[in-house]
């Protein structure tokens, strides 16, 4: 990805995540506490090995949480459909990675998109 695209979908994921969290502040505000859901999905997040935390979402969830200082970050590992059932459950909790469609629309609160992410993919040259 190009650097100029990279910025892009970080920017894209900050604006994404403080308006979910500003839509749910008042319930935040309450303990003082942010739950971060995220899944083990390489190479937006990378839980293990020499790259671990060097994905773009664990770079983007760091961003947030170095910006905020005067909340308690708590983090959960979670599969995808784990943090569908989470949040439809209304547990204060935010995620920056899901993407919108009807079914989730139901049960989740989404902000506004700023841009989806393009897919992942392999670039290489033709002799290879």
């Amino acid at each position: 990805m190009m650097p100029g695209m990279r910025r892009l979908c970080v920017l894209g994921f900050a604006l994404a995540v403080i308006s979910l969290c500003l839509s749910t502040r008042s319930s935040i505000a309450q303990d003082d506490s942010i739950l971060w859901l995220y899944p083990d999905f390489p190479p937006v997040y990378i839980i293990k090995g020499e790259n671990a935390r060097k994905g773009v979402g664990d770079k983007v969830l760091a961003f947030f949480q170095e910006r905020m200082p005067e909340y308690r970050h708590e983090e959960r590992i979670a599969n995808f459909k784990r943090i569908i059932v989470t949040l439809a459950a209304g547990e204060k909790a935010c995620s920056i990675t899901l993407l919108k469609n009807k079914d989730r629309e139901k049960v989740v609160l989404f902000s506004e998109p700023f841009m989806l992410s393009p897919q992942n993919e392999i670039i290489t040259t033709k002799d290879q």
